[in-house]
């Protein structure tokens, strides 16, 4: 390979390195914590023994499928080996509190001390099966142009360093051994190899399921199709087995739990949704028709198969870290059509523009290094859904996705068959790709920028300016879905619990939809021994449509809990609309109130609240670069390897980019 490739591997390696101990999501302790079991107690079957510990079967929700159970497992037992006690210590107490998965807590247990070691052992598993996507493309792509624009395109892909290395999802673990899968058909191995590549990847993450056919149809004579079924069915026979027996068929909930139905609820028109899967299944029999009676074993029809059914499956977008599964795809078609790259580049920032869902997945992605601090910043959609809380700029954005999306599968498909595609191919217009060499310092250059402006306006000369932008939500959703509209009659009252985060209450703003001619009293109270202790209480002549905000003085509430009362003291109704909430986020304990006094619940009900909190750092001596060079200097052992191994990586990039400037002058 030319020093030009080696440059972007080096340079790749050193973005990972570089956020790999100091960013996460809470997803990445749930997967390591329940996964914990295996090693350190030598639970097999860690499905059955989460619904008896946790005494609910929604605890599957944590826990993937079984070979996703061991490798994490085995690897969690290796972190166990690296760290010390700690590492025990902290697992535990994430265990007991696994259905508060908020960061601000994580960091907050016994054994945290060790957070920037237990990130970065984690994340070099998925650094491994990453660097495996490389290696099985580089081993099948034809020239040394091809292979430098994949590289390139590789060691700064936004997704995969936010989705692997920022917030520490494991999808790249099934996509690398469906990549084996193809590296071994380019190289003209048998085809049953393939089939039990792609076999392994379904054990992990049930979206490979969808490819698991095509080795069986690309087989010809039936000998071939004989041993390819078997290559294909075995692995899954032999894995799932023992554990559809052990756990008395809890292994396979993830198939019947309503998993997916929850991620796109909110996002978008459900008419887009029954497209999607309409279009899905056209494109799906398309290839499988395709394998089966026109390919000739050309291996590049194998790479289009896998990437017209990705990206139908990810047509209309869950989260922004699946995308993992298809973007070493994208990469290898992208020299095909120019047109593609502003395709792609559209997709990828509405993928961001519409998935960041929550300040965890935001700013707050670098809570390891002060969680209080970096979690008190509003999340994208805290932002975006305060001034747009329709939800439009969402549903618009998915649409855009899955019309771009569309079009190139279209493309892809009609290329199958022979016919003329919807872009022609202009050979003059194709292009590598590659990404110029300034590249190498543009990532780290923001990254460090960013991260100073944001300590910057932390610091105690500059907190009364800023301190009105520094808050923390409740956590209250903004996928609201329309349950009912229930009348208040007068001397009635809707009441609302409220679970917080910090305890310290800030503000609360309310969306009204329709106006209200008032009167209408708003309370805000704690509860202290059966008897309220009134926070905010106020009459108001008339609601305005849009969002109402009533201002608190902070308060420090013990045990982090308020209520919320809208009461009627007009002498007509009120119209109230409801919304629902997803099961998997639990009861927010809505209440009516009639004039009698009788409480009566509304289930999965939910008024349109956000609630702020003033951050715990407001009231701290010591300011953030403080908070954080003690954070570091406690794992100054580890964090001294840490900067021998990026440093080095750095350098070897440049060493390359100088070596190839000095041959151009």
């Amino acid at each position: 390979m030319s020093k030009n490739i080696f440059q972007w591997i080096w340079f790749g390696i050193f973005l990972r390195l570089l956020v790999m101990p100091f960013s996460c999501h809470p997803d990445l302790f749930i997967n390591f914590a329940n996964t914990f079991h295996l090693v350190e107690t030598g639970i097999v079957d860690g499905y059955k023994f989460l619904v008896e510990y946790h005494g609910d079967e929604k605890a599957m929700f944590f826990l993937y499928d079984p070979l996703h159970y061991l490798v994490v497992g085995l690897w969690s037992g290796v972190t166990g080996l690296l760290t010390g006690p700690e590492y025990q210590v902290w697992m535990r107490e994430i265990i007991d509190s696994m259905l508060s998965n908020h960061l601000e807590k994580i960091f907050s247990f016994p054994g945290s001390e060790i957070k920037f070691k237990t990130l970065f052992i984690w994340k070099c598993l998925y650094l491994g099966f990453d660097l495996l996507v490389l290696f099985c493309v580089l081993k099948f792509l034809p020239g040394e142009k091809e292979k430098e624009s994949f590289v390139s395109l590789w060691a700064g892909s936004l997704i995969l360093i936010y989705s692997l290395y920022l917030f520490g999802q494991s999808g790249v673990v099934p996509a690398a051994l469906i990549m084996a899968g193809l590296a071994l058909y380019y190289r003209g191995v048998s085809l049953k190899w393939v089939g039990f590549c792609f076999a392994l990847s379904v054990p992990f993450k049930l979206f490979s399921l969808l490819i698991l056919p095509l080795p069986y149809l690309l087989a010809r004579g039936r000998k071939e199709k004989t041993e390819t079924a078997l290559y294909s069915l075995l692995p899954l026979i032999a894995i799932y087995t023992p554990f559809a027996i052990h756990s008395e068929g809890l292994v396979f909930w993830r198939l019947y739990g309503g998993y997916a139905t929850y991620a796109t609820e909110g996002i978008t028109w459900n008419w887009i949704l029954i497209g999607a899967k309409v279009i899905l299944g056209m494109g799906y029999l398309a290839v499988c028709y395709h394998a089966w009676r026109r390919s000739m074993g050309n291996p590049e029809d194998l790479s289009r198969y896998l990437f017209i059914i990705l990206l139908l499956l990810l047509s209309v977008p869950l989260k922004i870290y699946y995308y993992v599964w298809v973007i070493p795809f994208w990469f290898l078609f992208l020299n095909e059509k120019k047109v593609y790259r502003p395709i792609y580049l559209a997709v990828i920032f509405l993928l961001f523009f519409s998935n960041l869902s929550t300040k965890q997945t935001f700013i707050g992605i670098m809570a390891p290094l002060e969680h209080d601090f970096f979690m008190s910043f509003p999340g994208w959609m805290d932002i975006a859904y305060f001034f747009f809380p329709s939800g439009l700029h969402v549903k618009l954005s998915v649409l855009a996705i899955f019309l771009l999306t569309l079009s190139v599968v279209c493309d892809q498909i009609l290329i199958l068959f022979g016919r003329k595609p919807l872009f022609q191919l202009n050979p003059r217009a194709a292009s590598t790709g590659t990404r110029p060499g300034w590249y190498l310092l543009t990532y780290p250059a923001v990254l460090f920028a960013v991260l100073g402006m944001l300590i910057t306006v932390s610091h105690p000369s500059l907190k009364p300016y800023f301190k009105n932008y520094l808050f923390t939500n409740s956590g209250t959703p903004y996928t609201w879905n329309f349950l009912a509209n229930y009348d208040l009659v007068p001397g009635t009252s809707m009441t609302q619990e409220i679970t917080l985060l910090k305890g310290r209450i800030k503000d609360i703003r309310y969306l009204v939809e329709k106006p209200y001619a008032g009167p209408v009293r708003v309370e805000v109270f704690t509860q202290s021994g059966g008897e309220e202790e009134s926070l905010y209480l106020k009459d108001f002549d008339q609601f305005n449509k849009g969002w109402e905000k009533f201002i608190l003085e902070p308060n420090l509430l013990r045990d982090k809990t308020a209520w919320f009362r809208i009461t009627n003291r007009a002498s007509r109704n009120l119209d109230i609309p409801v919304y629902r909430l997803p099961e998997r986020l639990g009861n927010f304990n809505l209440t009516y109130e009639e004039v009698s006094g009788q409480v009566k619940p509304i289930l999965q009900g939910v008024l349109p609240l956000i609630m702020t909190e003033e951050p715990e750092f407001f009231y701290k001596s010591e300011t953030i670069l403080d908070s954080i060079l003690n954070s570091l200097f406690r794992e100054k052992g580890f964090l001294v390897l840490w900067m021998i191994l990026t440093v080095f990586c750095f350098a070897q990039s440049i060493r390359y980019l100088i070596q190839k400037s000095e041959k151009s002058f």
